[in-house]
């Protein structure tokens, strides 16, 4: 059952007599693959530092849900092909990107505010200008979900962190 709690968001899943609150995020590279039994044609999302920004937002949500309800825990799972959201970057230039505050690689560790760097256009921040503030800590650890082969972007992963 979804939830609501003002008019520009809402909870994807909200499990009330359970006490879950769960957002998902659905990010994909472009994949074209044929199977015995099924096809895949995966859009590019671009975006990527957007798509961070959003997905570190649903875990600030669930922790303001987790205040509101009456909410036990609460789950942001993202589920993806894009091998560069959990690949670790090389060397240290990722730390002057546009997004390096938002950037959840594998291992990565985040808490406190969250802040677009200098660089950021206003076109990258638009409706994403105010910071995250995440209260909890939060460690970044990637699952295998699924893999179609080893060629480029067959692989899927996900991301759930846990909210309470």
């Amino acid at each position: 059952m979804p939830y609501r709690k003002e008019k520009n968001w809402h909870l994807d899943i909200w499990l009330p007599t359970q006490g879950i609150a769960i957002e998902l995020k659905y990010i994909t590279q472009q994949l074209k693959w044929k199977g015995i039994s099924e096809d895949f044609s995966l859009s590019k999302h671009s975006g990527h530092p957007q798509k961070r920004y959003d997905f570190l937002k649903d875990i600030q949500r669930l922790e303001q849900v987790a205040k509101d309800l009456e909410c036990k825990i609460g789950f942001a799972i993202l589920l993806t092909n894009a091998h560069g959201l959990w690949d670790p970057p090389k060397g240290n230039g990722w730390k002057t990107t546009t997004d390096a505050a938002f950037r959840f690689h594998e291992d990565r560790k985040l808490t406190g505010a969250l802040i677009w760097s200098a660089q950021a256009s206003d076109g990258t921040k638009k409706g994403r200008e105010e910071p995250i503030r995440l209260n909890g800590s939060y460690h970044m650890n990637w699952w295998d979900y699924s893999s179609l082969g080893t060629r480029r972007n067959q692989q899927f992963r996900y991301l759930a962190v846990l909210v309470k």
